[in-house]
């Protein structure tokens, strides 16, 4: 028979397995596509996955990226920070109807829609 000692040791192994097995699970999973049509001002706060092309894409002095993506029924604005653009060199080698594919939370910025890109890819 185990021991309190030993149970606890297993029991903090096993807890400490898990929380990291966790971490690698919520890292790797992407949210599934999202038509730009379907997104609504129910869902502030979500992640999603948009695809589309750039209709419209400038840079801040800040170093903040703002683009306009657009697929074949609606358009929203997207915004990436600096802090997440420094991560993403590709990002200065993206045109003006380019396909990108973006990652990122909807948010609401005076009364209109964006979603606040954390990953920016751009489909070959």
């Amino acid at each position: 028979m185990l021991s309190d000692e030993s149970l606890t040791k297993i029991s903090f192994v096993i807890t400490i397995v898990g929380v990291i097995a966790l971490y690698f699970i919520v890292q790797t999973t992407e949210p599934n596509l999202t038509p730009l049509k379907d997104i609504s001002h129910d869902m502030v706060g979500n992640y999603v996955k948009v695809v589309g092309a750039v209709k419209s894409i400038s840079w801040h002095e800040s170093g903040h990226l703002f683009i306009t993506l657009r697929d074949e029924y609606d358009e929203i604005k997207v915004v990436m920070f600096s802090k997440e653009a420094k991560k993403f060199a590709e990002l200065k080698e993206i045109k003006k109807d380019e396909q990108i594919t973006i990652i990122g939370k909807i948010d609401e910025y005076e009364n209109e829609l964006e979603v606040v890109a954390e990953k920016i890819e751009i489909l070959k």
